[in-house]
């Protein structure tokens, strides 16, 4: 696997107060661990904001980590429902998908 897709699991601006205050989000604590295991290992980030990037180029992954969050899964808005709907899609094509937070565990 050299190419996956990591899902930031908080908001724009809750990322913002955490590095106002030196706290890394949990896409860049997990990007460090994976690189500092896998240093060829290509990762792309996907944030709550970000359009959903289609089952095409899901397909370009050897698969998709989902990362930590301080949302709920029940709540119904955006920042909720697109990782919903993200990790629906990977599913739905196969990718392989490590849940280790964000209520998975």
């Amino acid at each position: 696997m050299s190419k996956i897709l990591l899902m930031e699991g908080n908001i724009a601006e809750r990322r913002a107060k955490g590095a106002a205050f030196g706290i890394r989000s949990s896409s860049e604590i997990y990007a460090e661990s994976l690189l500092a295991h896998f240093p060829d290992l290509e990762i792309d980030i996907f944030n709550p904001e970000d359009p959903l990037p289609g089952a095409n180029v899901l397909a370009s992954y050897g698969g998709m980590i989902i990362s930590g969050s301080g949302l709920h899964a029940y709540d119904t808005d955006f920042s909720v429902t697109n990782q919903i709907a993200l990790v629906r899609e990977a599913a739905e094509t196969g990718l392989p998908i490590f849940g280790s937070c964000w209520g998975l565990q």
